[in-house]
């Protein structure tokens, strides 16, 4: 957060709602200060982060995409709009209850960039994940060449 804050770079935040407060996990008042600062938003990542396509409890999924919608919409004071998969495991009933609930777009992991005309419901993004390995060049790339990074995971993957 400090580097975003000093080259006033813009990013969201997906937010496990459940596990806020939690060690090693935001809490309210750092969310609140990001939030505050303007160029943080937040948006949901689900209750727990488990396998949405996995859960066949309607009302495990409520809990799991509205409750923690309407818990983070409680203390963020705006309407949460889009919801990042947890894993990137979605169905189409899963999508259905997303578009239910009022999200009005949903990212899965697939990395890389869309077009107007692709799926709302099963965008790609440009992850960033606390890692030892990930710089600054290889953030560049992914937001400037998303599908020769794509390459490079496939590859990564076969070769190990």
């Amino acid at each position: 957060y400090p580097i975003l804050k000093k080259y006033n770079l813009n990013a969201t935040i997906f937010l496990i709602s459940h596990y806020i407060g939690l060690t090693n996990y935001l809490t309210w008042p750092e969310i609140t200060a990001m939030k505050n600062n303007g160029n943080i938003t937040f948006e949901g990542h689900t209750y727990s982060h488990p396998f949405l396509s996995k859960i066949t409890d309607d009302n495990a999924l409520r809990q799991q995409l509205l409750d923690s919608k309407i818990d983070l919409e409680n203390h963020l004071g705006y309407k949460v709009k889009y919801l990042a998969y947890p894993y990137g495991d979605y169905n189409q009933h899963v999508i259905s209850l997303v578009k239910q609930y009022g999200y009005r777009a949903a990212f899965t992991v697939k990395l890389g960039d869309d077009a107007e005309y692709d799926d709302l419901y099963v965008l790609n993004r440009v992850p960033i994940f606390q890692s030892y390995t990930h710089t600054f060049v290889k953030f560049w790339l992914s937001l400037h060449f998303p599908y020769l990074m794509r390459m490079e995971q496939k590859v990564c993957r076969t070769l190990s």
